[in-house]
């Protein structure tokens, strides 16, 4: 994009530290939800016998029902989820190595400008 290549930092961020931390993110966030389920607050009104009020009495958390909670762990997976799978299969069929691309990348002779004349016909000669 700028025609240059990007400073080492940047690669070793892009390569290593953001899918690291992306996938820390992601399981620490499923066990949590996985431990302790999400919760609505529901209002219960106040009474007015009571001779404090106490907002805290006020409401009540009420978890949501186990489909909206499996709706929503999808609503996360599936957008993430084909990140480390297509990882996965290239890791594992060895379509990607970056020390195979290095061996096998040739470089390529520039073009040079068609004049008519053809090198292998001189070479014949």
């Amino acid at each position: 994009m700028t025609g240059g290549q990007p400073n080492i930092y940047w690669k070793i961020c892009w390569k290593f530290v953001s899918p690291v931390v992306i996938g820390v993110v992601l399981i620490a966030s499923l066990v949590k939800q996985s431990m302790e389920p999400a919760t609505y607050t529901t209002y219960l009104g106040c009474d007015s016998t009571q001779q404090e009020i106490d907002p805290k009495t006020w409401t009540n958390k009420v978890p949501f029902p186990t489909w909206a909670q499996v709706v929503g762990a999808l609503m996360v997976m599936v957008p993430v989820l084909p990140m480390p799978m297509i990882a996965a299969y290239y890791i594992t069929t060895e379509r990607y190595c970056p020390c195979r691309e290095k061996k096998h990348k040739k470089k390529k002779p520039p073009h040079s400008a068609n004049d008519g004349t053809d090198t292998t016909d001189m070479e014949m000669q």
